[in-house]
């Protein structure tokens, strides 16, 4: 949708144009409906040209911002204002007798911002900006953003060396003119929220040199209509992609070939199409070796579901939520490079239809796993040969997975680090039914709701689990909550052996017996829950459970068998 018609006759003689009527977009009741056909005489096009119209506004105060120059204010109603600035940041406040339209040209500015509902056209840029910057720094905002009312801009951007967009036309929620996509944007280097809360913007950008574009952070975001192909762009020198596609929910355009900050090392894309729930073109060609985070990439993006098999991650220190309610996502990402990884926290949270096989990932510099299978409720691949020895944050690794039953017996939690927290790690993952007799758990300092079974609301959901962890060394352990809940919910017909149950309250009170002769103290005031396990009377078991409780403990269990 373009909001109307800009007709230049001539510089000296007159300009025209005529939209719609601005209620007309989103019937907001506190516009008045304006639709414009109007002329003005002899503008210059070496100066900076603004129509405003005051009816947009309650007042009829326009306030002009800018900093450190001299210069001239025409402001239409036959006013012209001599103006010295030499503060950093100074206002400029024009009265007018009586609402309506008006043109306001000024000259030798730099970074003027007028903005607001009142601004509905830009004719001319002219020279602005003196310092090659369409950013106000320090307003800290862009220099037309916020104009709500924002119809018309030139076609041709000022004629600089280097250009800074930041910011230019964030939240201008109406402007969609089609000279934008005309702009010569070869001397750019800055597009970061260009278009960002842009609501209707939707023109073509794909012939756009962006070869010297150093960032796109947010350039797009929550740019609602904004759906182009913008595959023909020359990416190699951004870094910065962050929430590039944040929130445009409706962008599905091609982006294929793109090398993604190719030339410059360091590069993020964090949250680049966070939440961009239409997007699923394919990426396959990317070149993200230069790529160092991946950080809620596709998060929330729910359609997206391509392969990433030929992506070269080897910069890649962080994938952290990178899949996160990617929902259809059932990509090959096998082939990822992880040896710099540190983090894959939430990675695959609800990712529900993610069951690739991912086994030959480096994992030996991750410390982070929390929440990363988090209700990944298809995902069932092995990860026997992973090397966990440095994690310190696995809780909640496989919280919610209910297909999980793939081997990780020869997994030795943090074993080289300190301080490892396996809380809730397996609850309700009500298929995992592996052996861990061989887990080296001495580093483990919390296993509260380890494998805690609480299900739905309503009622619990049965745990398969029975594997033996009787030889677990729990000297680790650093809080009397660090086994609070550990098999709480286990009951009935999914409760934990009695063979089980009587092997691991034998084995820890052995454990403990020998921490307790020089190896180290296991905690006296530990509270397990078993739930409803039930142990062998008047044996082996009932005097370890009778030792553990003398020592200090507090078990919950179901009692004799």
């Amino acid at each position: 949708m373009n909001n109307g018609i800009f007709v230049q006759d001539s510089y000296d003689s007159k300009v025209s144009f005529e939209s719609q009527s601005i209620k007309g977009l989103f019937g907001n009741p506190t516009l008045v409906p304006l639709p414009y056909s109007c002329s003005f005489n002899r503008w210059d096009p070496n100066k900076l040209v603004y129509v405003i119209d005051t009816r947009l506004q309650s007042s009829t105060t326009i306030t002009f911002m800018t900093s450190n120059l001299t210069y001239t204010i025409d402001w239409g109603d036959g006013y012209v204002q001599s103006v010295s600035v030499t503060s950093a940041y100074a206002s400029i406040p024009h009265a007018y007798a009586s609402h309506g339209v008006y043109i306001i040209q000024t000259d030798n500015v730099n970074n003027p911002i007028i903005g607001g509902a009142s601004l509905i056209a830009i004719l001319s840029f002219g020279t602005f900006p003196s310092n090659g910057s369409l950013i106000y720094s320090a307003g800290g905002g862009g220099s037309f953003a916020s104009s709500s009312n924002l119809l018309f801009v030139p076609s041709n951007l000022p004629a600089h060396n280097s250009l800074d967009l930041g910011l230019a036309f964030n939240n201008a929620f109406r402007l969609n003119d089609r000279n934008i996509s005309l702009w010569d944007t070869s001397k750019v280097t800055t597009m970061r929220y260009l278009f960002q809360n842009n609501r209707v913007f939707n023109q073509p950008l794909n012939s756009w040199d962006t070869s010297n574009v150093t960032s796109m952070q947010g350039m797009f975001a929550g740019a609602l209509s904004f759906n182009q192909d913008l595959n023909n762009w020359n990416v190699r020198k951004v870094t910065l992609f962050d929430s590039m596609f944040a929130g445009a929910t409706n962008f599905n355009g091609s982006l294929i070939g793109w090398e993604v900050g190719a030339d410059t090392a360091g590069t993020s894309c964090a949250y680049m199409f966070n939440n961009c729930r239409n997007f699923n073109q394919d990426l396959n060609s990317w070149n993200v070796s230069k790529v160092t985070n991946f950080a809620h990439m596709f998060n929330g993006a729910s359609s997206f579901n391509q392969s990433l098999s030929s992506w070269n991650t080897i910069s890649a220190t962080t994938m952290d939520s990178m899949f996160v309610n990617a929902v259809a996502f059932n990509g090959d990402v096998g082939n990822f490079n992880t040896t710099n990884v540190t983090s894959f926290g939430n990675m695959f949270n609800t990712a529900t239809s993610f069951n690739k096989p991912i086994s030959n990932w480096n994992v030996s510099n991750v410390t982070i796993t929390a929440n990363m299978f988090l209700n990944a409720t298809s995902f069932n691949q092995s990860l026997d040969n992973w090397n966990v020895r440095k994690c310190t944050n696995m809780n909640g690794m496989f919280y919610g997975t209910n297909s999980f039953n793939s081997s990780l017996n020869n997994w030795s939690p943090g074993l080289d680090s300190t301080g490892v927290d396996c809380g809730q790690m397996f609850r309700n993952a009500r298929s995992f039914n592996q052996n861990l007799t061989s887990w080296n758990v001495s580093k483990v300092t919390n296993m509260s709701n380890m494998f805690l079974c609480d299900g739905i609301p309503g009622g619990n959901v049965p745990s398969a689990f029975q594997g033996d962890i009787s030889n677990w060394n729990l000297a680790g352990l650093n809080a009397s909550t660090s086994l609070d809940n550990f098999m709480s919910g286990k009951n009935l017909t999914d409760r934990y052996s009695t063979a089980n149950y009587d092997a691991l309250l034998i084995g820890w009170n052995n454990n403990k017996l020998a921490a307790a002769n020089g190896v180290a103290n296991w905690r006296t005031d530990l509270r397990p829950h078993f739930g409803g396990a039930r142990y062998t009377s008047g044996g082996a078991a009932a005097t370890a459970r009778a030792a553990l409780v003398s020592y200090g403990w507090t078990i919950t269990d179901g009692g004799v068998a």
